[in-house]
């Protein structure tokens, strides 16, 4: 029975047990009174309760484990077993290690928090690391001297964990956690690819990008050896997975390769007048260009049902409007947008209502806080077909009851990439819209909180496609650090192109109203220097374009598509799925 490894259970139990030997105890040596005993076992019963109260609030459990154990105690208890010559001394350390301490993942833990990985002592970073970092990851923990790896079961939300972003599971490869199986399946004509994952036995993540960058510093920037096994993954992947099957086949990642679970997305294509465009967004961070709409798992939920991940993420970022607002007009409370609203079905009905309940509230109501724009709920909600792909996941895991249990998730497309530490599950879908209706990012930056406000970039499902049969590939892979594995298409003509450019507009809307004054600068200077960063960066490059759009070539940054934007883009025409 679960109860039974309930620890306030078996503490209870001891002093049950307790209570009851030295009942006989008194009694027979002491004659001590049935009223002192009970009493006494009231005292403890209390206190024993109290402490177990105490540690249900995790910010003193979480306090008690990182700060103080793993933190202060723990480096203690190794430095003595290695360096102690006082043998009761260096044993019992070593055995307390042993039986208590998951030595290799309790480092990693210990060498996540800032003051650990940039001191000299404890990781020996090449030259040009430390520097290119230390900024980027104090800024991810607002400053604040916590671990960005962290134990399984304490990756949900909490107040302990400042700039808390996702849950995100790792896993340390094993031979049989992944692997892909090919076959061919004869009555179909065609070959079926299926990616099986296992979660059992997978017990530490990361909750915020500074987990990330930790992964990445550690694994990747530290070690040559770690590249080369990437680069080796990810050229023997690439190539398995376009050669032809006779019968059967199988891949096993190898077991040194470390990656995140759960991510997750949509490529969406819109249906316009029967033509057919991938909708995508701008991405501004390494890897830089048009991406997916993806993101991660938030709850532990999530990291099983893919599928909710998957539609969150899409119903997050892909805001449908019935128009293009006008912003010179929303001062007026009477002027209303519309937006349109998605339905899913896998297994049980979804949509965002379900799988994103807070998110249409927060978002409209920084629409109108920010861009004085009011956006309502219109229930004409767009017509969704699903794409038959020959690629499928088989999750395997253990369920609150500790079964194993395995689900299975077919028509999907995935991506692994080690240079990211990536495992990406995409679901191909498309709908129909009007020409007039128009697409907004919906994505909401939690320090603030405010817009991210990423362009939304239509491009042509003929073009792409008649550029992939042309050239068994739709642009050039870059090699610079900030586009990594991206890939460059050479010149994409206007008219296979659509640009949303409303939320720079925006932006600048924005600014001009801070510079006069009008916002409260204290509660938006953090804003205010972001937005402005982006358009120093990008305001050039996407005006030119915007003036231009019918007289030229779209080129950097609108030419430029992430890693699994391309890979999702390619496999969709290598099989003849569009």
């Amino acid at each position: 029975m679960k109860i039974l490894d309930n620890p306030f259970f078996k503490m209870h139990l001891s002093l049950f047990s307790l209570f009851i030997i030295g009942t006989f105890v008194d009694k027979i040596f002491l004659n001590a009174s049935i009223r002192v005993i009970i009493l006494t076992y009231i005292i403890l019963a209390l206190i024993t309760i109290l402490i177990q109260l105490m540690l249900k609030i995790n910010y003193l459990n979480y306090y008690l484990f990182y700060i103080v154990f793993i933190k202060r105690i723990y480096p203690i208890l190794k430095k003595v077993r290695d360096n102690n010559n006082i043998r009761i001394l260096k044993s019992s350390a070593g055995y307390i290690i042993k039986k208590y301490c998951d030595e290799y993942y309790y480092n990693l833990i210990f060498l996540s928090f800032p003051c650990n990985l940039f001191n000299k002592k404890y990781v020996k970073l090449k030259p040009g690391i430390e520097e290119e970092y230390i900024n980027k990851y104090r800024r991810i923990t607002g400053g604040k001297n916590l671990p960005s790896f962290i134990k399984r079961k304490h990756l949900k939300k909490n107040r302990f964990w400042k700039n808390w972003s996702y849950s995100i599971v790792l896993l340390f490869n094993k031979e049989s956690t992944i692997h892909i199986f090919t076959e061919l399946d004869d009555e179909e004509s065609r070959q079926k690819t299926k990616l099986t994952t296992d979660l059992q036995n997978h017990s530490y993540g990361i909750y915020n990008n500074a987990g990330k960058l930790f992964l990445e510093i550690i694994f990747l920037k530290n070690s040559q050896t770690y590249k080369r096994i990437c680069k080796k993954l990810y050229n023997d992947l690439e190539q398995y997975l376009k050669q032809p099957v006779i019968k059967q086949s199988e891949f096993h990642v190898d077991s040194r390769i470390v990656l995140r679970w759960a991510s997750g997305g949509v490529l969406p294509i819109a249906c316009i007048k029967n033509k057919k465009y991938f909708v995508l967004l701008f991405r501004d961070i390494p890897p830089i260009g048009l991406n997916i709409p993806n993101g991660a798992s938030e709850t532990k939920s999530e990291y099983k049902e893919i599928d909710h991940l998957i539609y969150r993420e899409f119903c997050e970022e892909i805001v449908l409007l019935d128009d293009k607002p006008d912003i010179y007009r929303s001062l007026d409370l009477d002027t209303r947008v519309y937006q349109k609203l998605f339905n899913f079905f896998g297994g049980i009905p979804l949509n965002i209502e379900n799988l994103c309940p807070t998110f249409i509230k927060s978002h409209q109501e920084l629409r109108k806080e920010y861009d004085r724009i009011k956006i309502e709920n219109k229930d004409d909600r767009p017509e969704i077909s699903y794409i038959t792909t020959p690629f499928s996941l088989d999750l395997h895991f253990h369920d609150q009851a500790g079964e194993k249990k395995t689900k299975s998730f077919k028509n999907i497309l995935f991506n692994i990439n080690p240079y990211e530490f990536g495992i990406e599950i995409i679901r191909p879908l498309q709908f129909k819209i009007e020409e007039e209706n128009y697409f907004l990012d919906g994505e909401i930056w939690e320090l603030g909180p405010s817009l991210v406000r990423q362009p939304v970039v239509l491009i042509s499902v003929e073009f792409l496609k008649n550029l992939y049969q042309k050239n068994k590939t739709i642009g050039v892979l870059k090699s610079d650090e900030q586009f990594m594995n991206c890939k460059e298409i050479e010149k994409i003509p206007s008219y296979a192109f659509k640009f949303y450019s409303l939320d720079i507009e925006l932006r600048k809307e924005f600014i001009k109203r801070y510079n006069r004054g009008t916002l409260n600068r204290d509660k938006y200077a953090g804003v205010y220097s972001r937005y402005q960063k982006w358009l120093d960066e990008y305001e050039t490059k996407f005006s030119m374009l915007e003036e231009n759009k019918d007289q030229i070539n779209i080129s950097y940054p609108l030419n430029v598509l992430c890693p699994t934007t391309w890979k999702a883009i390619e496999t969709m025409f290598q099989y003849n799925l569009i």
